[in-house]
Formats: structure tokens, sequence, C-alpha cells
């Protein structure tokens, strides 16, 4: 079987010889050759020109599953490389589950949980995963509105996806997963905070895990969106922050929205730097995934000096209009 390694996996496995500024911590794998989906955003979907070892500005090139796996467990002993997660991201093709589900039984006896990031599934489809030892499962919305789904992921975009399946699949896999479901969410494809907040909370309610994206504009792909502004993007991320990770008495009266903007949010002096590093599933930092390394950072693959997190409050302050 072949797959695809996100090239900071491919280095840190010593399958590539190159430097790498910031390690990933997480062994990311890409299950499927072409995808039958066509979201407008993705450089792997159907319709788009964007090279076929692309998947946002990360480079995936291509090996045997069996050189993968005889490189994992030679870095773990013998370069005493210790990984925190692995994580397929899949193609929609036929035949993904049960090849996912293979992939990874064997990959889970070297002891690293395992992740995956899929379409919507059923039951019985998300069963047979948990069954063949998955950690976590992502099922992503990428959209935060039903609007922007429709268009970029939904019957705009060429899908037959619907955002009601979506929300229905989600809440399915966090009853089979339970505390062990993530989603994404990519700001940037004019979605109004409060889309975002809403989204968040109905995530909430079901210990959905949320990770954000930044909108990565790359030629090839259909959607022609701009990336986000930063000091919108690091408050979305604070509030993300107090929500999920921060204080427990974080709640709706200590947010408020007017018309499509978020201008307060309360207990920003509670807000760790963890914030504005990559969110989602524990120990994940995809380095780099939707910025250059020479910024502007949407999210930190490390933890930030002081400079770096007094800069992401400030710009917190000024987008609540505090500064």
């Amino acid at each position: 079987m072949k797959i695809r390694l996100s090239m900071g996996t491919a280095i840190s496995l010593g399958l590539i010889k190159a430097s790498q500024s910031v390690p990933p911590t997480t062994l990311y794998i890409m299950l499927g050759k072409n995808c039958v989906n066509n979201c407008a955003f993705c450089t792997q979907a159907r319709e788009s020109q964007a090279p076929e070892d692309r998947l946002s500005r990360v480079n995936w090139p291509e090996f045997q599953w069996d050189e993968f796996i005889g490189q994992v467990k030679e870095s773990m002993m013998e370069r005493e490389i210790k990984f925190k997660r692995a994580c397929f991201q899949t193609l929609a093709y036929e035949g993904m589950v049960d090849e996912l589900a293979q992939a990874v039984g064997e990959l889970k006896k070297t002891g690293i949980p395992v992740s995956a990031a899929v379409k919507p599934l059923d039951k019985k489809e998300l069963e047979i995963l948990m069954m063949a030892g998955l950690d976590r499962i992502g099922i992503a919305l990428d959209a935060a509105s039903q609007p922007v789904f429709e268009d970029v992921k939904g019957m705009g975009a060429g899908n037959p996806f619907t955002w009601e399946e979506h929300l229905a699949s989600l809440d399915m896999a966090s009853q089979v997963f339970p505390g062990r479901t993530s989603t994404h969410l990519i700001i940037g494809m004019e979605e109004a905070d409060q889309d975002v907040l809403d989204i968040m909370n109905w995530c909430l309610e079901r210990e959905i895990t949320v990770g954000l994206f930044a909108y990565t504009p790359f030629r090839g792909v259909k959607a022609g969106f701009s990336p986000p502004d930063v000091p919108r993007y690091r408050t979305i991320q604070a509030l993300r922050y107090l929500l999920f990770d921060g204080d427990v008495g974080f709640g709706p009266d200590d947010v408020a929205v007017q018309g499509s903007r978020i201008v307060r949010i309360n207990g920003l002096d509670r807000v760790g730097q963890e914030a504005f590093m990559t969110s989602g599933c524990a120990g994940c930092n995809r380095p780099f995934y939707n910025e250059k390394v020479s910024g502007p950072i949407y999210n930190y693959p490390r933890p930030l000096d002081d400079r770096e997190y007094a800069e992401s409050i400030n710009l917190v302050r000024r987008y609540l209009g505090e500064l």
C-alpha cells in the first residue's frame, strides 16, 4: 500500500534528509490517491489544479506503507524519537474505511495513539474504526455556518454534503467516541464572529474538540478568499481557549457580539500562551500547515516567547477596541 507523509514527518523519520526549524510532534499520514469530493478550499479536491502532492501548504511525498512502519519502529527504538500521536488524513474513496481500519490496527501496535480525519460516516463505520483501535476521530466542518458550508463544501462546490448531515455525523461520532471527537473550523471564509461562537458552543455541549485553521490561499483551488486578519484570528483563538481549555466559569455572558463582530471577552487575563498555539487533538502541532515560515504565524507550532505572547494579547485587545 502506498501512502503520503507530510514533509516534516518524512524528515523526522529519516526518510528524507533535510533540516526543519520545528519538527512535528505528530506523524501525519495521507491515505488515498484521488478524492472524489470537490471542496472549494482544498488542494486535493476533485477539480483542483494544485500539485497532487500538496495538502494546504505542506508537501506530501509518497512512500510504501511497510517502509513507513519500519522507520517508525526504528526511530522510536534506535533514535529514541517520541511521537505524541499519529494522524491519518483520509481522502474520500471507495474502501477507505476498511483500509484505514487495517492501517490503524498495524500502527497502534507501536504504542502511538492514532487519530483520523474522515468524511461523515455512519454508526457502523465509526464502530469499525473504534474496534480497530482508533484513539480519536475528526470530522471537519471547515465552515462555521450553513451558508458558507453550502458554498465551499456542499452543493455549491459540487459535493453531496449538507450542513445537517455533517452535524448529525459529528453528533453520532461524539457518542461512539465520547470525549474523543474533533472538528476543524477554517477562519477567513466570510463567516461572522457570531457563527464561530455558535458552532463552538454547539461542539462544547457535545464535548467535541475544536481545532482552528486560517484560510490558506493556494493557486489551483476554486475558493478565492484572502487569509484572515491576524487580530481577528487571535481573538477567535482566545475565545476558543476560554471555552474549551480555560476557566470553567467562562460562559455566554462573558462574550458580547455586536452585529457580526466580537466586541467583548471577559477574562483575557486568564488566556494562556497555549491559546495561540496549534489547537485540536492533544499532541498535534501541525508546523506551518497554513502559514509561511516567514509569517504571519497563525498557529504557533511551539511555545511562544514573552514578546510573541504579549503581542498576541495586544492584537486581541486591538480587535476588541481596547487599544
